[in-house]
């Protein structure tokens, strides 16, 4: 009984010390790799080998921060979308596609859970599905961006969501402010407005969106070209 204890607590610390260095892994490829600000360069429908820049220099995918249980907290205006939230958890896979892929899971886009992440160098980033169409896209570095220091927390609300051809933005802006910013991509990444709101305090200002079509869209919400928050539109 007490041989079987000794291998029970040896086989339990050894499993505790796995989770471990492999959790450290994660955080290190993050920390040193995946972290900041990225912006699209290509889509590529690798199985008809066929690619587009449609979004280039314009979409953009930033990983923020990690937590204990490897999840990462993702901002994006592009096609990329989430069962968790603004989470997704990060893992290096047992197999592995081009050398050391990791892969993050819960990513939703079209039917596909989970996508490959490739780094090219410390500046160009692959993300693929793991599907057999071969969704994938390429990014380059934002190195101008700071990080969640440019972003500003003023409270900012759209309504209703999913609309259906008006939203109303309520929000409280402090006076010093001279440039309010709501821009709405499509899900691409392509900008389709721009609209600047020229009053500061407390306001509610309906905006009409008459001219999309139904689907998904996003509004990126700046102050004097500080980003505010990414928001998700369903125009139904």
């Amino acid at each position: 009984m007490k041989r079987i204890l000794i291998v029970l607590v040896f086989n339990l610390l050894f499993s505790h010390f796995l989770f471990a260095q492999e959790n450290s892994r994660i955080n290190s490829f993050f920390n040193d790799t995946l972290k900041g600000k990225w912006i699209l360069e290509s889509n590529c429908l690798l199985e008809y080998q066929r690619c587009d820049s449609i979004g280039k220099g314009i979409e953009y995918i930033i990983f923020n921060s990690i937590n204990s249980q490897g999840f990462v907290k993702v901002v994006t205006n592009g096609s990329w979308s989430f069962e968790n939230g603004d989470s997704t958890k990060l893992y290096l896979p047992e197999k592995t596609i081009f050398g050391e892929t990791w892969v993050m899971d819960d990513y939703i886009f079209y039917s596909y859970n989970k996508i490959c992440v490739i780094n090219e160098n410390i500046d160009k980033l692959f993300l693929s599905t793991n599907s057999f169409i071969g969704f994938a896209k390429s990014y380059i570095r934002d190195k101008s961006y700071l990080g969640l220091q440019s972003k500003i927390n003023i409270p900012i609300t759209i309504y209703p969501n999913p609309f259906i051809d008006k939203i109303n933005v309520s929000y409280d802006i402090p006076n010093s402010t001279n440039r309010v910013l709501i821009n709405i991509y499509s899900s691409t990444g392509l900008l389709l407005k721009k609209i600047e709101i020229a009053e500061n305090g407390q306001f509610k200002k309906t905006i009409s969106l008459e001219d999309l079509n139904k689907g998904i869209y996003f509004g990126v919400v700046s102050l004097n070209d500080k980003w505010i928050n990414n928001i998700k539109l369903i125009k139904k």
